[in-house]
This record gives C-alpha cells, sequence and structure tokens, in this order.
C-alpha cells in the first residue's frame, strides 16, 4: 500500500509540474517556430513573458513592440526560459536556454543579466554533476560580480562557488570561497544571504570532520530564518541541521527535525530539498535497522533525482539504496551498487579538466599551463614583479578611495553653501549673498550666475528624489539643456559628475533624515533620498561613510554634520 501511495504521489507531482510547464512551454513552441521579425514571433514572446508574470517565475509583464531588435527580444525569451526551466528543476534545458541567451546577452549591454545567466547555467550543471563546467560558469559570473562591486551578487556567486567545489569533494577550497562571501553578507548585514551561507557553512564543515562547527552554523541559519518567518526556509535549515545531528549520533534529534521538514517541503513544492531530506531519513532510518522504511524515502528521492537528472544526489541515493535492499534483495541491491559506480566514474573521471577549473576559478589565470615551465625559471622575478603590482594596486587604491572622500567633501560643502543663500536671500531678498568662502581644493563658483544654476540643479533634485527621476537625460531635460551641455557645465562648476553631485545631495539628505530629532526607519529614508530600495541605500551610504545608516544615526544623534 505504501509503494502504492509514493507512486501515485510521484504522479501527481509528474502532473502538477506539466501543467504549471504547460502555458510557458507552448508560447516557447510558438516563438520558435515564428520566423524572426514576424508578428506571430512577437505576439509569442509577449505571451510567453505573460505566462511567467503569471507563474510567479517573475514579477513583471514584459511587453515588447515592433520596433524592439531581434538579437534583444531573443536574449531576453532565452533567458527567461532558462529561468522559467531552472524554477521547475529542470536543469537540463535551463542549461539549453541559457546556452542560447549567453552570446545574445554578451553583445548586449545588460552586465546584470549576463550575470544572471551564467549564474543559472553554473547551478544548473552543478546539480547535473558537471562540476567543470560549473565552476567555469561561476567564475565568470564572480568576476562580472566583482567589477560591478556589487556585494550582494559577489556573496552569492561565492556561495555558488562553495557548493560546486563541496560537490566535488574540495571542502577545503569551498571553505576558502564561502569565509569570503559570509563576510560579504556580514558586511551588508543581509539576514537572508547570511543564512543560506550558514547553511552551506554547516555542509563544508560536515564534509571537512568538523561536525561541531556544522552544528553551530546550522543552528544560526535555522535561527535566522524563524526570526526573518520564512516557512520555506525554515525547513531546508532544518533537513541541514539534520545532516549534522545524523553525523553527530544524536538520532532522536535528527529525526525530529526530519520530521517537521518534510511535510513543509513537500507542501511548498521544493522537490530537491525534499529529495535531499528524504535521502537523510533514509540513512537515518537504515542505520537504526529500519530498511524497509529506509527503503521508502530512498525510493522516493530516487524519483526526483532521476526526474531531474540530477546525477549528483542520485549518486548517493543509489548507494544508499544499495546498503539498505542488500541483505533484504541481492539483486536489486546489486542493480543500484552498479548504476552508482557507473555514476561515480561518469561524474568524476575528469581529474585533469576539474583541477584545471579549480586553477582557474581560483586564480584566474587562463594559460596557467603554458607558464609553469616560465614561471619556474623566472621565480624571483615574477615575485618582485607580483609585490610591486601588489603595492601599485594598494596605493591606487588608497589614492582612489581619498579622492573620492575629498571630492564628496568639496560637494557637500558647495551644497550647503548654495542652501545658505537660498535661505539668506530668501529672509532678506534686498541684499545680495556675499560670495561664499571656500576652500582651496574646492572648485571657485565665480560668478553669481553660476550659483544660481547649481541651486536650481540642487532644487530639482530635491523634487524629484521622492519619484527617482534622476538621470542625467532626466535632470538636462528639466533645465532644457542637451546632456552634453548639462555634464559639461556640472563637471566645470564642481569638478565632479552630475551622477555624484546628485549622490552628494542624497547623501546629504539622508544625514539630516538620519539625526532628525525624529527618526524614521531606513527604509522610509531611503524612499525619501530617491533609492528604490533600503539595501541600495545602505550600500551608497555605507560607501560615502564607512558605517551603515542604523550606525551613523547612532553616533551622531547630537552632530548632524558628516564624518568623511
Amino acid at each position: 500500500m505504501c509503494r502504492w501511495i509514493w507512486t501515485v504521489c510521484l504522479a501527481l507531482t509528474a502532473l502538477c509540474a506539466r501543467a504549471q510547464e504547460g502555458s510557458t512551454t507552448q508560447w516557447l513552441a510558438r516563438f520558435e517556430a515564428a520566423k524572426a521579425g514576424t508578428d506571430a514571433r512577437l505576439q509569442a514572446a509577449n505571451g510567453f513573458f505573460k505566462a511567467l508574470r503569471a507563474e510567479g517565475v517573475c514579477d513583471e509583464v514584459y511587453v515588447y513592440g515592433k520596433g524592439v531588435s531581434q538579437d534583444s527580444l531573443d536574449s531576453q525569451v532565452w533567458y527567461w526560459a532558462a529561468e522559467d526551466a531552472y524554477a521547475r528543476q529542470v536543469y537540463d534545458d535551463a542549461v539549453r536556454y541559457a546556452l542560447r541567451a549567453l552570446p545574445l546577452l554578451k553583445r548586449g549591454a545588460s552586465r546584470a543579466v549576463e550575470g544572471d545567466c551564467l549564474n543559472v547555467l553554473a547551478i544548473s550543471n552543478l546539480r547535473l554533476g558537471k562540476f567543470d563546467e560549473a565552476a567555469k560558469f561561476s567564475k565568470e559570473c564572480y568576476r562580472l560580480d566583482v567589477a560591478s562591486e556589487d556585494k550582494g551578487n559577489i556573496a552569492s556567486s561565492l556561495n555558488v562557488l562553495t557548493a560546486i567545489y563541496l560537490a566535488a569533494n574540495q571542502p577545503q577550497e569551498a571553505k576558502q570561497y564561502l569565509l569570503e562571501g559570509i563576510n560579504y553578507a556580514r558586511q551588508m548585514n543581509n539576514a537572508a544571504k547570511l543564512s543560506l551561507l550558514y547553511g552551506n557553512a554547516s555542509e563544508v564543515y560536515l564534509r571537512c570532520q568538523q561536525p561541531d562547527s556544522a552544528k553551530d552554523f546550522a543552528t544560526r541559519a535555522l535561527e535566522l530564518e524563524v526570526a526573518l518567518g520564512r516557512e520555506d526556509k525554515v525547513a531546508v535549515r532544518r533537513a541541514q541541521l539534520g545532516a549534522v545531528y545524523i553525523a553527530l549520533g544524536e538520532r532522536q534529534k535528527a529525526l525530529d527535525v526530519l520530521q517537521k521538514a518534510i511535510p513543509q517541503l513537500r507542501k511548498d513544492g521544493n522537490i530537491h530539498s525534499l529529495g535531499i531530506a528524504c535521502n537523510q531519513m533514509g540513512l537515518l532510518l537504515h542505520r537504526e535497522g529500519n530498511d524497509s522504511a529506509a527503503v521508502r524515502y530512498l525510493n522516493e528521492a530516487l524519483g526526483i533525482f532521476t526526474q531531474q537528472h540530477d546525477l549528483y544526489n542520485e549518486l548517493h541515493t543509489r548507494k544508499g539504496l544499495y546498503e539498505a535492499l542488500r541483505e533484504s534483495d541481492p539483486a536489486q541491491a546489486m542493480q543500484h551498487n552498479d548504476r552508482y559506480l557507473q555514476l561515480r566514474d561518469s561524474i568524476y573521471d575528469h581529474e585533469t579538466g576539474m583541477l584545471l577549473s579549480k586553477y582557474s576559478a581560483e586564480y584566474g589565470y587562463e594559460q596557467l599551463q603554458s607558464q609553469n615551465d616560465r614561471m619556474r625559471r623566472d621565480n624571483r622575478l615574477i615575485l618582485g614583479l607580483g609585490l610591486a603590482l601588489i603595492l601599485l594596486l594598494a596605493g591606487l587604491y588608497i589614492y582612489s578611495r581619498r579622492r573620492f572622500y575629498q571630492q564628496t567633501r568639496v560637494l557637500t560643502r558647495t551644497i550647503e553653501t548654495l542652501r545658505a543663500e537660498q535661505e539668506a536671500r530668501a529672509q532678506t531678498p534686498q541684499t545680495p549673498p556675499s560670495e561664499p568662502a571656500t576652500d582651496s581644493s574646492e572648485p571657485p563658483l565665480h560668478s553669481e550666475a553660476d550659483r544660481a544654476f547649481l541651486a536650481k540643479v540642487v532644487n530639482l533634485v530635491d523634487e524629484r528624489l521622492t519619484s527617482g527621476a534622476l538621470s542625467d537625460d532626466q535632470l538636462a531635460a528639466c533645465l532644457h539643456l542637451s546632456k552634453s551641455t548639462f555634464r559639461r557645465r556640472i563637471q566645470a562648476l564642481t569638478g565632479s559628475t552630475p551622477k555624484n553631485f546628485v549622490a552628494a545631495i542624497q547623501m546629504q539628505r539622508a544625514v539630516h533624515l538620519l539625526t532628525a530629532p525624529t527618526p524614521l526607519s531606513v527604509g522610509d529614508i531611503s524612499q525619501q533620498c530617491g533609492f528604490k530600495d533600503a539595501s541600495s541605500f545602505s550600500r551608497a551610504f555605507m560607501r560615502t561613510f564607512g558605517v551603515s545608516p542604523s550606525r551613523y544615526a547612532e553616533s551622531h544623534r547630537s552632530d548632524p554634520k558628516p564624518n568623511l
């Protein structure tokens, strides 16, 4: 009876998956069948995006008109097809679609979407057991994230690299990426990313034979998710904690967390994590001698992983089934063992390629092998050049940061002077304002017309902060100037770009609101300062002042001057 119930559940799961993918795959088929540049192809693309929004894969409906270029249309359709396939955990399709989108995205201007596409390729190849491919795409994504200086994306890329090296049985290398990712997430004070990284840390330290550290990380990950109130993620963290309890021999605790996690994972439709949790429950029951129950859980996991073509996890499930069936059904046990050996050989037989991927991921040398001989002969020279390069980069970094802080101070004083002049003019309009005292490093405002122009820009930015309409094009249009003329005039009068000038106004507003007698939340302040979300505001504030907005407010409540 139980075997029959399990079979029915799998069939229902498959039917639900087919029902979910029906509309999107149907539109994709129409899109691919239609000729490029035709109305039918455009209609199929828009129908596909509408179906994606209805299924919750993307947050908004993308609507394209006849003027869209074919490359732009194709790149977006194939990229979102990859995201849709990954969300349905059909990893072969995710890789296929992402590979169609990637060359088109590389020709475009959106590095962020290119990074997202590379991330899909990395994780999907990881699920398929193709670790060398996963590492290649993940490292390329990491380089884009580092170039963008987005700490959140960098932390995510490092998390994927951690998972790749862990799956490739290289836990010590995985630990290096993991700890760096945790550092980035802590800098952002991002509880959701920290929970994800802590959960992976429990698996890394467990593989490194450090179960106590693994238990600490798994517990902290679970506590963060409970505090965030995300029940679906709580179930995943419980499953990770269950693996730690199994390793520590704490049988009852493992049973308790897994019995709570598995029903929630089924309810949430998190099939991949459900398969992993069933594997853990099967292992636990086998160790207790309850092989019949262990086989039921392991068979459920096997059905999930074979349907997803997840070779890496199928390998572990086959091994568990061999051990659980070895006494009761030796013939079937040997079939699972044969498949286990076949998978092990197919996944881990590319040691040379994986080693090259490892070096590429860690050091970024594209032609490492061809340089080895020269590196041996000229070791001292390379060491000297390396040290010189490090010193040069350190000097450039220090110089750039000092210049950034100096420029921000100059812009802040300029804006303060303009506001003071406006207040004085409003109180005594008949008295012309005196020339402002300026620092020797501050570009002088040569005339009243210059000050009036900058004051108009400041007022314009103030009025548009909450709407977020602060681009060079939008501001120039309001001033009846071309974009190039607007940029040249701002550069000439402030010594900085319009973007930095607007940023200084935003930061000055932020300081005023953070140190006001009646404090506002960081989210409210971010909106009033023209940021799309609190995370973007916090990153900009941290980059400018070196501390988070909340910490700045605590330490500057009595002295609202920016500590630059």
